[in-house]
């Protein structure tokens, strides 16, 4: 009987593991030098949500988008891992303890697990959800996070610091987040998400990817009708190419400004 051949991973897809690997390396060893230990909670957290990325939840599909998809997800944490360590070399009064930082992992990792598709779920790569990728992916993060008994309080508040990295809808923080390191916390995931994308040294090149999953929304939703509500419609990908810029500056500085320009704590981390 012949022997049934098996697919071997391409270099691509070993290269992108090995990255993911060093990047969850990195986040983990903020938490040993911030707080002296990784928690086994914090390890399966993200061991267990690579697993949903990689369609072994009986639950999702393995993520077919490939601008946001998990590799995106932790460059976010990692952003936001720097943030905190930063923020707590020069605000040791407000230092941000171990549980903000499980927190912030928390929301990080989840933030853009609405791409994922259903179980049985063939339509489509995830790209539909863009408009809706928010809601989805606080729906995915309560469910894991009380399955793992996590306390409601911390579930509710990873919801909540995933709801505000929906930039379009960005809520007043205050009334939203009356501890005022959750609030920080908050604002460090949601300008981690922004940061993220932007420092990408390939983020031009991404772009394709981008208007891939831009592409899907505009098959499943009329763009018309679309544009009508104030939705952005690209025709190309050299639109978007050709809006970079444009978009830096008049969405992403103000952004990082109502956020608290959290990003200015990653100096303090460097220390340069």
């Amino acid at each position: 009987m012949a022997r049934k051949k098996t697919k071997k991973p391409d270099r691509q897809f070993l290269a992108d593991q090995a990255a993911n690997q060093q990047t969850i390396g990195m986040i983990l060893a903020i938490s040993r030098d911030e707080y002296g230990e990784i928690p086994p909670r914090l390890a399966a957290l993200f061991s267990e949500v690579a697993e949903l990325y990689a369609g072994r939840w009986p639950s999702h599909e393995a993520c077919a988008v490939t601008y946001h998809n998990f590799s995106h997800s932790l460059d976010v944490c990692l952003a936001a891992a720097r943030m905190l360590a930063g923020w707590n070399k020069v605000e040791p009064t407000q230092a941000l303890d171990e549980k903000y930082f499980q927190l912030g992992m928390a929301a990080g990792l989840f933030h853009d697990a609405g791409y994922i598709k259903d179980k049985g779920d063939h339509a489509g790569a995830g790209g539909k959800f863009t408009l809706v990728h928010v809601e989805r992916s606080m729906e995915i993060a309560r469910e894991y996070l009380r399955r793992k008994k996590w306390p409601e309080e911390e579930v509710d508040a990873v919801c909540r610091i995933i709801s505000i990295t929906d930039y379009a809808k960005l809520p007043d923080l205050v009334p939203l987040f009356k501890d005022l390191r959750l609030k920080a916390m908050a604002q460090m995931v949601a300008t981690a998400d922004l940061v993220a994308q932007m420092a990408d040294t390939d983020y031009v090149q991404r772009m394709d990817d981008l208007f891939a999953e831009f592409k899907e929304v505009y098959e499943f939703e009329n763009p018309e009708a679309l544009a009508q509500k104030g939705t952005k419609v690209y025709k190309t990908v050299q639109d978007i190419k050709d809006g970079t810029i444009a978009f830096y500056e008049q969405f992403v500085v103000p952004t990082l400004g109502k956020l608290g320009r959290m990003d200015r704590y990653l100096t303090n981390f460097f220390g340069d």
